[in-house]
């Protein structure tokens, strides 16, 4: 019976690491989509001034 709860904290611990890293993944992909729509707007904004 130890060893079951063992296995299963130590897959518990991979999966919350792994969701962790899919998580950090998904926001940096996040923050270059908006970075690029930021940057979109931004120059947009630079023509209509013009």
């Amino acid at each position: 019976m130890q060893i079951k709860s063992v296995t299963d904290s130590a897959k518990r611990t991979s999966d919350a690491i792994e969701g962790l890293v899919t998580g950090a993944r998904r926001m940096r992909e996040l923050k270059s989509i908006f970075g690029t729509v930021i940057g979109q707007a931004k120059k947009i904004k630079k023509r209509k001034e013009k």
